[in-house]
This record gives structure tokens, sequence and C-alpha cells, in this order.
């Protein structure tokens, strides 16, 4: 993560009143940061992408499903938004011409696997960032509350949004496809 790592990692529940004031100092700076720069590659953005670059339009989102194609480098990545008073949508991102790291990936398969349903779920997206590379891709970078954050490159992002009636996911049989299977 490029601009809400740090304040991801120092936030504590127990802080004092003089800790919350500099935590949401950094917050707002941090905000200010990511606003600029989305607005320095707003033209080079899809508006479909552009619509969903505010860091906390994934707030609490859970992986509802995860399919990862080596051999032609795409990725689909649903997740699971929203809440009780808001309502609840699938966000599904398709990523064209994807890599990932090894241990990124790993990150992220573990993410959806340990994602088991009910009303409490461990790993919650806490915020995303959008950017543009120096070559043109796109990087997509996650924090889940739970894990280590990681980026997603692409040549390409498609982004749906889809009506849901509930925060209910797919049965972990059903979370998770990597196709084929191969050695890196």
């Amino acid at each position: 993560m490029k601009y809400f790592l740090n304040i991801y990692q120092s936030w504590r529940w127990d802080e004092t009143d003089e800790e919350a004031e500099l935590s949401l100092a950094k917050h707002r700076d941090a905000c200010t940061a990511y606003e600029r720069r989305i607005q320095s590659i707003a033209s080079k953005l899809d508006p479909e992408v552009l619509a969903i670059t505010d860091p906390f339009y994934v707030d609490d989102a859970i992986v509802s499903q995860l399919m990862i194609d080596r051999i032609n480098q795409r990725l689909d990545l649903t997740l699971r938004c929203g809440n009780i008073p808001n309502g609840y949508f699938d966000l599904k991102l398709t990523y064209k011409g994807a890599e990932m790291e090894a241990s990124h990936e790993q990150t992220l398969r573990e993410v959806a696997m340990e994602t088991t349903g009910g009303t409490c779920f461990a790993n919650e997206c806490y915020c995303h960032e959008l950017d543009v590379l120096d070559d043109g891709r796109l990087e997509h970078r996650f924090q889940f509350h739970e894990a280590d954050w990681f980026p997603i490159r692409c040549g390409s992002l498609r982004v749906e949004r889809v009506e849901q009636s509930s925060r209910e996911i797919p049965p972990l049989s059903e979370r998770v496809r990597v196709l084929p299977v191969v050695d890196r």
C-alpha cells in the first residue's frame, strides 16, 4: 500500500485523545495525497474504474469468489461489499494481463479460503488503492484486516456491480479456482 499502510499499521483501539487526533490528521493527509494521485491519473482510467477509486469503497468487503487463470493471465475477483443499512452488492473485478508475485497470490488465496461465512469474517477488506504504473499498467492494492497487503498488476480492469440480497457467500468448495495448476 502506498498511501494507507502506515495508518492501518499504527491504528489502535485504545488510543489516547492526543493519539487519536494525530491518527486522524495522518488519515486526512493520506486521503488528500491519494485524491491528488487519482486526479493526476483520472484521464488514464476507464469511467467504471474511476468510479471505485474511493479507498473505502470496499471497506469490510469479503472475497466471495476467486478465479486465477495463469496461462491466460486473467484473474476474476468478486468481493461481497456493503452493509445492512445500505444493502449488499458484488464488485466483480476482471483483471486481464494479470500479474501477481507468488507470495501475493498465496495471500489472496488464503484470504478467500479463510473467510468462513456467517456474520463474523476474519478477513474483511480495510481499503484499496488504484494506481497507474510508469509502464501504463494498472496496480490495484488491497489491505485486508488479517493479512499482508498485496498488489494485482494488470493491463486492463473491468468492473461490474451486481446487487445482492445478503452478505452470504458461496461455500469454501466453490470459492477458489486456479487454472491450470503449474509450478512457478
